[in-house]
């Protein structure tokens, strides 16, 4: 980086001004006052962080800006010129805009703000260029001068020097991780399954969502992910669930990785079984146990990455992100030679703007309430942070052959609030069969912005819920048998908000594809004159569930700055259209058949 004192680079003349603070009109009398200018922004000096500014990798750049007033939603462009034309006399030097930063606030009076973006691999030749930021580029905060929002006469100049040689380099960046759920349950009877040629497999599993992403111009391949669980100062390793081989392993290679925007993906641990006897060994002595849960990158370095000195990260430090892990042991909840059978599951997707969520709950037991069989199911969606329960399912079965009174059958559903669906009956012998679905939709709105330009935002779920359950309940059986199921899709419709700019979404996701199947049966009998229970109790979960999978963005093409060389130096000669993209959600395709739950056992109960 380096300063000139050549200060009639932008010699500035007053620009249109492109949305600010209205129009005129005819001869008819105001019926409110004129808007009034808020104050004043200008820049009065810039700074270049990044030691080796690259095309297609991220810079950093510090602006000095003085303002009049307290200033929200301000929107700076930055430009830069190549300085051979430019000294060079040329009439209309090469330029590009490569960044675009918004300020929530800016303070009254002086202050240096940092803006981190990536230049553009389109931008060339490398060399040097003069940087130049614009504040306000469309005029869309009323000032009392608006000729001063890019330097002016004086103002020092300055060079960033910009290569090409990282083009294809890439730089992993971890980005988020956020656990499934706050605790994760290590329970003595967790469903045994087959994985390949191997049987009686334990399923000690929980999830985590990462985001991470990469710079560079050339979308990465076949990237290592691994994850370990730190407990007391050991490492161990975790099994990864592989979607395509339907295994897990310890090292998971994902497909690719998309420069310039963020990519989530769903991992799903398994711990191994060495380790979880550790843990419930633990567990005995504290009741409840955190561990730290560290997720690596290119742990292999089979990927060349560069990382730039003075940039957002250094030393490959981004490639490894931790969260915080609760572990809790199984409350067996069994007395008196009752049994009582619980299992959850959860998995979550969020990014922002799109999320879901799976929830689901089953129970089964025999005790001295008789018995039992439940099964809730919950698929919430997010739009921009904000949660709505799409689809609720609560199904609850009783058999009290010691008190009929007390026997009863219950199935509700829900959606956003409102009750679609009711069954109640109190008699202790009853059949129940149905099949039944409907379609939900769910929309919010916010304010996002693309480059300088503000866009109101529509994003919305649509899909169909529902469900089919058997039931059988007599004073001797309850069987209960009942899949819920949903299956949802995310929109986006966009509505520019600026009249000098147009743009658009585009894309698609599929939200979520869930279907539970839930067998819940106990058959007993009242023996010693009623005094006592027995019988076996079973519950059998398997869960199909497709995560979210695709990618949304929006567009905005808008008026821009063209800087042409005169006499009095470089000025604004009139305006090009720029291209924004912004990237509202890319999920990578997750999809898992679980046997979450399988087991038998015989009660006994005393009553």
């Amino acid at each position: 980086m380096s300063f000139t004192s050549k200060s009639s680079l932008l010699s500035i003349l007053p620009l249109t001004v492109l949305a600010a603070c209205g129009g005129g009109g005819g001869g008819g009398t105001p019926t409110s006052a004129p808007p009034q200018p808020v104050g004043n922004l200008r820049v009065v000096d810039m700074r270049v962080l990044s030691a080796e500014p690259n095309a297609a990798h991220e810079v950093m750049i510090e602006i000095a800006v003085q303002s009049t007033a307290e200033i929200p939603n301000v929107n700076v462009d930055y430009y830069a010129l190549l300085r051979e034309d430019v000294d060079g006399g040329v009439e209309e030097p090469r330029q590009h805009l490569i960044g675009s930063s918004r300020f929530e606030t800016l303070p009254i009076g002086d202050s240096a703000q940092r803006a981190t973006f990536v230049i553009p691999d389109t931008i060339e030749p490398a060399g040097s260029y003069y940087v130049v930021a614009q504040m306000d580029p469309l005029d869309e905060i009323f000032e009392t001068d608006e000729t001063d929002n890019l330097p002016g006469a004086g103002a020092p100049d300055t060079l960033i020097e910009i290569r090409r040689d990282r083009l294809a380099a890439a730089d992993l960046v971890l980005e988020s991780l956020t656990p499934d759920a706050e605790v994760v349950v290590l329970g003595d009877d967790e469903v045994l399954y087959q994985i390949g040629t191997t049987v009686d497999v334990p399923n000690h599993a929980f999830g985590a969502t990462l985001e991470m992403s990469t710079s560079g111009r050339d979308v990465v391949s076949n990237v290592d992910i691994t994850a370990r669980l730190d407990v007391d100062g050991t490492s161990h390793d975790l099994e990864i669930w592989h979607r395509e081989q339907s295994e897990f392993r310890t090292r998971f290679d994902l497909d690719e990785v998309t420069p310039g925007i963020p990519n989530t993906i769903h991992l799903d641990f398994r711990i191994p079984n060495a380790l979880r006897t550790e843990l419930l060994d633990r567990l005995e002595m504290t009741g409840a146990d955190s561990a730290t849960l560290q997720v690596r990158t290119n742990d292999f370095a089979g990927i060349d990455e560069w990382e730039p000195g003075s940039s957002r990260f250094s030393d490959r430090e981004d490639n490894v992100i931790e969260a915080t892990v609760r572990f809790v042991a199984s409350v067996d909840g069994s007395t008196n030679g009752a049994i009582v059978f619980e299992e959850d599951f959860e998995k979550t997707w969020s990014n922002g703007v799109f999320g879901v969520a799976v929830d689901l709950e089953g129970t089964a037991s025999i005790d001295t309430r008789g018995a039992i069989a439940s099964v809730d199911a919950a698929v919430p969606v997010m739009l921009f942070g904000e949660r709505f329960e799409l689809f609720e399912l609560e199904a609850y079965g009783q058999s009290t052959p010691q008190d009929t009174t007390k026997s009863r059958f219950q199935l509700e559903v829900r959606s956003l609030g409102e009750t679609l669906f009711s069954e109640v009956e109190t008699s202790p012998t009853y059949l129940y069969e149905n099949e039944w679905s409907v379609r939900r939709t769910k929309e919010a709105q916010s304010l996002v912005w693309v480059g300088p330009v503000p866009v109101q935002l529509t994003a919305g779920a649509s899909g169909t819920i529902g469900y089919s359950t058997n039931l059988r309940l007599s004073t001797s059986e309850l069987d209960l048998a009942t899949g819920p199921f949903a299956e949802a899709d995310a929109y986006a419709q966009a509505e520019i908000q600026l009249g000098v700019a147009s743009g658009g979404v585009r894309g698609d996701i599929t939200l979520i594809r869930e279907e539970l199947t839930a067998n819940v049966s106990a058959d007993f009998e009242l023996i010693d004159g009623g005094t006592r229970l027995r019988g076996p109790v079973a519950m059998e979960l398997t869960n199909e569930l497709t995560g979210p999978n695709g990618r949304i963005y929006l567009f905005v093409n808008y008026p821009g700055v063209k800087l042409c060389k005169t006499i009095l130096g470089s000025v604004p000669c009139g305006v090009t259209t720029h291209r924004k993209e912004k990237t509202l959600v890319k999920f990578k395709p997750f999809t898992k058949t679980d046997s979450l739950f399988a087991n038998t056992q015989f009660a006994d109960v005393t009553l």
